[in-house]
């Protein structure tokens, strides 16, 4: 398999959580390419396009522009990779996102330019900023909502009581949800 891929138990979770809110599964199966038996192998790759073709599929059926990224808010990381259990149990934030940079590729196997860092802590005016160096965030914007999602969710697991996220800004144009 060549190209980006996702781990195939993201892609069978979010399957699951568009055939709860009304899509066919078969329609999801037969748009993708994706093969019902792939979706059983919990350590097997998806390719990024076929993960996506998915959620696209799946926004069109139901019309809920937003229903990636409520998946990944409704469903804790923890449940589809080690890597949320890892993030969980790093401890403090900057040891979450030093944890989270070695083992993202285990979720997404997606290149960042230069072999950097996906993600990286910034403390600008007294505020501290996680950045998602993701390279096609103006291609497939939904990588971005999910990952944030998923972020958020999983740091105020690890940290109850503790504010995590104020905002998110992105460098594409606001999802109309």
């Amino acid at each position: 398999m060549s190209g980006p891929t996702v781990i195939a138990s993201m892609a069978a979770s979010f399957i699951a959580y568009a055939v709860r809110h009304g899509v066919r599964e078969t329609s999801l199966l037969r748009v993708s390419g994706i093969a019902e038996a792939e979706l059983r192998d919990p350590d097997g790759r998806i390719p990024a396009d076929a993960y996506l073709a998915v959620i696209d599929t799946a926004v069109r059926a139901t019309g809920d522009t937003g229903l990636a990224m409520r998946h990944a808010a409704e469903t804790s990381i923890d449940r589809m990779s080690i890597v949320g259990l890892i993030v969980v149990a790093a401890g403090p934030l900057d040891a979450a996102i030093r944890q989270l940079n070695r083992y993202t590729r285990i979720i997404a196997d997606v290149p960042v330019a230069d072999g950097a860092d996906r993600f990286e802590m910034r403390q600008e005016e007294g505020a501290h900023w996680l950045i998602d160096h993701f390279p096609a965030a103006d291609i497939a914007p939904v990588a971005i909502e999910e990952t944030f999602a998923n972020l958020i969710v999983g740091f105020r697991k690890a940290a109850p009581g503790q504010e995590f996220a104020r905002e998110v800004q992105v460098s594409f144009p606001a999802p109309p949800h």
